[in-house]
């Protein structure tokens, strides 16, 4: 079937049963960053053309935000073999209510393959240990190695400098 624009009706997708309205909202922030790197705001319009909810401002991405002790909760309950969906299940009986969780279920989701796919395996620490015994056996080997916020190894470099 063939809707034309004129009529304006939405086919409703049975994934998705609340269809997304546009308003043509025009609030924005505008900004210009000039060829030396500085950024001027060149124009705020703020007055929205539809109701504001602050109950759907959780949903942002912006605002959802994993502690670190929840994370390490999430971690714990991992190993211990706890699924993410029962681990999040207690997060929100704690904050007695979903809207009182600062992150979604995904989210949780998310975090901890991450996780998974950060945790050395077996032979990994060997082979960090190598990077270690390098500088001793050849002076002009040069490693680093770098940590992420949560103090996870993110990567290992390796490689001989020229001497020159």
């Amino acid at each position: 079937m063939f809707l034309s624009r004129e009529t304006h009706s939405v086919k409703q997708n049975q994934l998705k049963p609340n269809p997304t309205t546009k308003t043509d909202c025009k609030a924005r922030v505008s900004a210009h960053v000039s060829a030396n790197g500085t950024c001027r705001v060149t124009s705020v319009v703020v007055e929205h053309n539809h109701g504001l909810s602050l109950m759907k401002s959780c949903f942002y991405l912006c605002n959802r935000n994993i502690s670190t002790s929840a994370k390490s909760r999430l971690e714990l309950a991992d190993e211990a073999g706890i699924r993410v969906m029962k681990n999040f299940n207690y997060f929100v009986v704690e904050s007695k209510g979903y809207e009182n969780v600062p992150f979604k279920e995904n989210d949780a989701r998310n975090y901890i393959e991450k996780a998974r796919q950060l945790k050395l395996g077996v032979g990994d620490l060997e082979a960090l240990g190598y990077f270690n015994r390098m500088p001793d056996k050849i002076s002009n080997f040069y490693h680093l190695m770098r940590m992420d916020q949560d103090n996870r190894m993110k990567y290992v470099f390796g490689q001989m400098q020229e001497v020159g």
